[in-house]
């Protein structure tokens, strides 16, 4: 994969080819192999790996995920998309990049609702992605559902009860937003976790912001 990112095709390949010896059907082997001519620019041979991985591995949701992935470029292809996506769903209910990947379909097809839903899920499958965490919360907020991003907040929190680092950065999304109520109550969460004298801080100057102003933490 490494060298995939780095470009080094032939490498690459070489290295899948080492691996594959005897066993060309190997899931690994079929995807590795449609991602180096995916990134060569070789779509329809990409995509017949992708079809034969689906073949050899009908109950794994990985090949369907993968060719949504392919298909999600063209705009022309999105319904195509939204069917393997579907489909890998049904296989692994559970799994996050499906839910992330639907949620960009949604999003394109202007179905926010339905987006954030997916969001929501996959967050719940895997709550360490941050970025899609953060991102959701800004979602809501600007959408007028603060009360949602804070019940998201606190259900991945619920997930991560020990990483202030993680509430801190989500008050801060809140009280960049002016929901200074809001990012009180993770922060009070933080404080009471780790005594931190900028957490304290941070909390502090949050409840002086608060209308009107709030105690100040003991």
């Amino acid at each position: 994969e490494m060298l995939l990112r780095s470009n080094e095709f032939e490498a690459a390949s070489a290295q899948i080819d080492a691996l594959a010896a005897g066993n060309e059907t190997d899931l690994t082997v079929l995807m590795q192999r449609a991602d180096i001519e995916m990134f060569r620019g070789n779509s329809e041979e990409a995509l017949r790996l992708v079809d034969l991985a689906i073949e050899k591995h009908p109950s794994n949701s990985l090949p369907f995920i993968k060719r949504a992935q392919y298909l999600m470029p063209n705009e022309t292809l999105w319904r195509d998309a939204q069917r393997n996506l579907e489909e890998a769903l049904r296989l692994s209910p559970n799994d996050p990049q499906a839910h992330k990947l639907m949620a960009t379909m949604h999003y394109r097809q202007g179905r926010t609702d339905d987006a954030i839903l997916s969001l929501r899920q996959s967050l719940a499958s895997n709550p360490g992605q941050d970025a899609v965490f953060l991102g959701l919360l800004i979602e809501l907020i600007d959408s007028d559902r603060a009360g949602e991003a804070l019940d998201v907040a606190n259900d991945v929190i619920a997930q991560r009860p020990t990483d202030a680092v993680l509430m801190l950065n989500a008050s801060r999304v809140f009280s960049q937003r002016s929901e200074y109520d809001r990012a009180n109550v993770l922060l009070e969460r933080a404080w009471r976790l780790t005594k931190d004298s900028r957490v304290g801080l941070a909390y502090i100057q949050n409840l002086l912001a608060s209308d009107p102003p709030k105690p100040q933490p003991a």
